[in-house]
């Protein structure tokens, strides 16, 4: 009887343990999951707050990003300098590294151009102009060409309104001869030289009612920087980049480059890649000619 009593007090007292346990293994159980919960509650918080921090920096961050890979990407097949590979990189954008087209004017012989690595590696066509050189096999006419004549050369020549890539290097009435065309004409990619003026230096050399030529030794052609940096966004545009020899600068049309950048738009990236970041000072080579008179523009900036 005893045996029967102690075996059944045993019987309880292991079905008690088991009981306590459960309850323990529960209650360890519901204390690691509401750790869980926090951790991941906490997390979800950290993470949101910094979601939220990334997309103030992150507009900054793209554009830097951007022009550091066209900084890397300058390489010279045919241009003067690195022209060749940063218009590569910038073409990425549209995806038109092959078959487009391009207007290229003061092209020289067609030699040294910035269209010729286009024409013979990546099958584009165009025409290029030079007023005192032709090249039948790279399609150089020779044209004098200045504000008051440009658009009548276009049309003659069917030139698409929104052609791909136009270049323009007269070595003189650069401004002029781009502000017309832009009246009509909406290139997705513009490339030009720039006089080596300070980046706050909004100038350019007279408008003249005809042709009118550099005396290649003065400082006096074309016009700084600055300048061309506000007439790009005068016609919608936004200048990116200026090579690394400090000749020429690089616009790509606003509606392109706010498809790149989603949801940045152009203002913005303009305050980035604005003039003082943009400019190259380079070694100057040529003196400045007192008799000349430089006309001044408005600042954008």
């Amino acid at each position: 009887m005893l045996r029967q009593l102690s075996f059944g007090i045993l019987c309880i007292l292991a079905s008690l343990l088991v009981l306590l346990n459960y309850h323990i293994t529960r209650q360890i159980n519901n204390t690691e999951n509401t750790i869980k919960q926090n951790y991941i509650k906490n997390w979800q918080i950290e993470n949101r707050i910094k979601d939220e921090s990334d997309v103030k920096i992150e507009p900054k961050s793209q554009i830097l990003k951007f022009y550091e890979t066209l900084n890397k990407s300058e390489a010279k097949n045919f241009s003067q300098n690195g022209e060749d590979g940063v218009i590569q990189e910038i073409l990425k954008l549209t995806n038109r590294n092959y078959g487009g087209n391009y207007v290229e004017i003061g092209a020289g012989d067609g030699f040294e151009s910035n269209t010729r690595n286009l024409r013979i590696n990546f099958d584009w066509s165009g025409v290029a102009f030079d007023y005192n050189n032709k090249n039948l096999k790279l399609n150089v006419k020779m044209k004098k060409i200045t504000h008051m004549n440009i658009l009548q050369i276009f049309q003659e020549q069917r030139i698409d309104r929104e052609i791909d890539l136009l270049s323009i290097d007269t070595d003189f009435s650069d401004y002029w001869i781009l502000e017309k065309i832009l009246e009509f004409y909406k290139p997705k990619y513009v490339i030009h030289e720039i006089n080596q003026q300070p980046p706050d230096q909004c100038v350019t050399v007279a408008k003249l009612n005809g042709l009118a030529f550099w005396d290649n030794h003065s400082k006096y052609f074309g016009a700084s920087l600055c300048a061309y940096y506000c007439l790009a966004i005068r016609f919608e545009y936004t200048m990116v980049y200026c090579e690394s020899k400090g000749v020429n600068c690089f616009w790509i049309r606003n509606d392109i480059l706010e498809n790149k950048f989603k949801n940045i738009d152009a203002e913005t990236i303009q305050k980035e890649l604005n003039p003082n970041l943009l400019y190259r000072k380079v070694k100057e080579e040529y003196k400045e000619f007192s008799r000349r008179t430089w006309i001044e523009l408005n600042k954008c900036f």
